[in-house]
């Protein structure tokens, strides 16, 4: 049975309890000699001693350091992943007979019973490699949505639905060959918000996996369809409830009536082994849904995880870490930081007829993209290379103080590029992510104020283009950031703003979801209908088509509200969109730079930072025949 990850510590932070521990053992010590030897340290559930000598917090204070240096904030914006990893070496050749090293036991036979080839040789090196600092950064941020997560919910189901409709909600779904063309990690695929089927899955394990909770691929055996499977997440008393990738829902269980667009319970392995018309609540008129129940009479279960979480290295490392919740290391074997492990935990949930050793296996694919990440240059690689140039913008015209208090004009990179915004979205500090997501925006639109120099003035004019493309998906993720936020009214209002600025812009085949989202979230399913039903058939998926037939059996008969359209891939009228009241501001972040002067008043961008910011009371929607701020040229990422 697997257990939801629970704290080690929780109330005083563990640098004070370390601390208060040491003096009171000191104090007994002195006081017991020579009568009686110390007892020998705890040991807490993960494996670290409860007391550490000097040395062992030497290494840990270290570590943190490094592990600091890998924030993804920080990494590509203004820390070196090379670097980093000389570090790392520096410090596992300092620290190698420190007992949060040497204590820690992993069963390697285990790795040659499910690895073989370059996978199993990664597994067993001893040696910290670039694609071990990539997987410090993505657990980092991974550790931080778990966090949240289990903040709000203690029962598995309840945080696998959470971490689901997170995945789903922040990305856009991909073609499976994108990811040959662009390999990636989970990381990039919630940084663009585009992932492949596949990708879902495997960001979906990784997040699971910060909890302490097993996912696995589900092949249908003899399934002519090869890339069609259920992601399925083990339950506590063993089986599977499973999970639809590319519609992006849980398999309906038994009973199920639509309310809204939520589907709250998954149906189980055995439920559609017992009743095979489950999958077919999944039938659209558009899409006959492609598996069928008696496939899954017997099944291919895929272990989902790569070498480096398999490593021993990892489990050193693990061993290591204090503070926040993150989970480098999921050995397939027993270890002395979890046991059963990983191969056994997935054997041992299909006991009683689910599956055999036999049927299980380990996935290849995050072994095959982290490998290709890594290999063709990762960030810097030519088909990410654009894509990370864009992301470290937008270029802003502004003053820095100069000797004797000077201000002299600049055209530079912000200091908050939408790279470090997107990611703050993403580990749910909403409240810091949506000013930063304003000021990109905001330079979006040819500042009122411009340089006199030329040569600022031509680098600023190149800039506008990539400046562009950022506040495309800084306007887009505004509505969804409110969203999140439980604020459906601001995000009708944002999408619709996206529209008017962005009518071809990179996050338009993401707007009609969102909009019927909010919409229902606001009791306005009726309104919501239309959006899906109109929505272009370039874009037609089939989980626009399920979603419509679920909201379809809700308000049948309700006549379609005039007034909503879907956004048009080609362009769109505001006036089409849900009419809602003026977008409340979003206050300007002081982050130490100046930037230039928003247009004035008399230039009507609906998105402008007055003068003196006023609250979303005091804020006034622009006329209707207002033009929308100058932009360039549309970019768009390939």
């Amino acid at each position: 049975m697997n257990a939801p990850f629970e704290p080690a510590e929780r109330g005083l932070p563990r640098r004070v309890m370390i601390g208060v521990a040491a003096v009171l053992a000191g104090l007994l010590l002195f006081l017991l000699l020579p009568a009686r030897k110390a007892e020998s340290p705890r040991t807490s559930d993960n494996g670290s001693q409860a007391t550490k000598s000097g040395t062992d917090r030497d290494c840990e204070l270290r570590l943190e350091g490094i592990l600091a240096g890998l924030d993804p904030e920080r990494v590509v914006i203004s820390s070196s992943r090379v670097d980093r990893l000389g570090e790392l070496s520096q410090w596992a050749s300092d620290c190698g007979s420190s007992r949060l090293l040497s204590d820690v036991t992993v069963d390697l036979k285990a790795n040659e019973a499910w690895l073989t080839g370059e996978t199993l040789a990664r597994a067993g090196s001893a040696s910290y490699s670039q694609r071990d600092m990539h997987h410090l950064t993505t657990a980092r941020l991974l550790g931080q949505v778990a966090s949240g997560v289990l903040q709000r919910e203690s029962d598995p189901l309840e945080q696998a639905l959470d971490l689901w409709d997170y995945v789903v909600r922040q990305t856009l779904l991909e073609p499976d060959d994108s990811a040959v063309t662009r390999p990636r990690t989970p990381l990039e695929a919630l940084l663009v918000g585009r992932a492949t089927a596949a990708d879902r899955a495997w960001t979906f394990a990784e997040l699971l996996r910060q909890l302490r909770l097993d996912a696995v691929i589900v092949q249908p055996s003899g399934n002519a369809v090869r890339n069609v499977w259920l992601i399925g997440v083990v339950r506590p008393e063993g089986g599977l409830w499973l999970f639809e990738p590319r519609i992006g829902v849980p398999i309906p269980a038994p009973g199920f009536k639509p309310a809204g667009l939520d589907i709250p319970l998954p149906a189980t392995l055995a439920e559609v082994r017992a009743q095979p018309e489950l999958l077919r609540q999944l039938d659209t008129e558009e899409h006959p849904y492609p598996l069928q129940g008696p496939e899954f009479e017997r099944v291919a279960i895929r272990i989902i995880g790569d070498s480096t979480i398999f490593s021993e290295r990892m489990a050193r490392l693990q061993n290591s870490l204090s503070g926040g919740l993150i989970e480098v290391f999921d050995g397939l074997g027993a270890s002395s930081l979890r046991e059963p492990g990983l191969g056994d935990r997935i054997v041992a949930a299909g006991s009683g007829g689910g599956w055999t050793r036999e049927d299980v296996s380990v996935w290849e694919y995050p072994e095959q993209q982290q490998a290709a990440f890594i290999e063709t240059g990762a960030e810097s690689s030519p088909a990410w290379q654009t894509i990370t140039e864009a992301f470290l913008g937008p270029t802003i015209f502004s003053t820095v103080k100069g000797q004797d208090d000077q201000s002299i004009p600049v055209v530079e990179r912000t200091r908050d590029p939408l790279r470090r915004v997107r990611l703050v979205h993403l580990s749910g500090r909403y409240a810091d992510a949506l000013p930063l997501y304003l000021r990109i925006r905001t330079a979006a639109r040819v500042p009122a104020v411009l340089p006199t120099d030329p040569a600022l003035m031509q680098r600023l004019q190149q800039a506008m283009p990539g400046n562009n493309l950022v506040a495309d998906f800084a306007c887009y993720w505004t509505a969804l950031c409110q969203y999140e936020q439980g604020r459906s009214d601001l995000t009708l209002q944002m999408l619709r703003q996206y529209v008017r600025d962005f009518p071809i812009g990179n996050c338009r085949d993401a707007v009609p979801e969102l909009l019927a989202f909010a919409l229902v979230k606001t009791d306005r399913m009726a309104e919501a209908l239309p959006i899906l039903e109109q929505i272009p058939p370039r874009t037609r998926s089939q989980r626009a088509a399920y979603l419509r037939k679920l909201l379809k059996s809700q308000v049948a008969g309700a006549p379609p509200s005039e007034s909503v359209d879907a956004p048009s891939t080609t362009g769109a009228d505001p006036a089409s969109m849900p009419d809602e009241a003026p977008i409340a501001s979003e206050a300007p972040v002081d982050n130490g730079e100046t930037p230039a002067p928003a247009e004035s008043e008399a230039s009507p961008a609906a998105d402008e930072t007055p003068a003196e910011p006023a609250t979303p009371s005091d804020e006034s929607e622009p006329p209707a025949d207002a033009e929308p701020a100058t932009t360039a040229e549309p970019a768009t990422v390939d």
